[in-house]
């Protein structure tokens, strides 16, 4: 009969190499994920700079709601992210024009894309 440490190395040490490889291998993969996830140039970025270039900046403008709860969305989709909605009779500073959007800046600073639909908003030349 074969020692019994030597059985036990035999059995255990390729179990602990494959688990160093392994543990290896993922932590190269999740450094790469962390790596391309915090990159600049991306789907989002390229996104962004799209609707900023395809957008022509205006002065001059203001807006005003007409209903509550107007979205102001991250991009200039009817699925874009919703990041805040404006109270009916808030006022903004329209910044661009996209066929269908407008980019504003509200009354507290923030930056978003609202639709142009005249049912909810009315905007103006100063």
């Amino acid at each position: 009969m074969a020692n019994p440490g030597v059985r036990f190395v035999r059995w255990t040490v390729p179990w602990i190499a494959l688990a160093a490889l392994l543990y290896v291998v993922w932590g190269a993969t999740t450094d790469f994920r962390a790596l391309k996830a915090s990159e600049p140039a991306g789907a989002a970025g390229t996104a962004t700079s799209t609707v900023e270039a395809s957008s022509t900046p205006v002065t001059g403008m203001t807006g005003v709601a007409k209903v509550d709860g107007v979205h102001v969305r991250e991009v200039p989709e009817a699925d874009g992210t919703v990041l805040s909605d404006l109270r009916k009779d808030a006022s903004f500073e329209v910044l661009a024009k996209r066929e269908g959007w407008y980019r504003i800046k509200d009354a507290t600073g923030h930056m978003g894309w609202v639709t142009s639909d005249t049912s909810f908003v009315a905007v103006e030349q100063k």
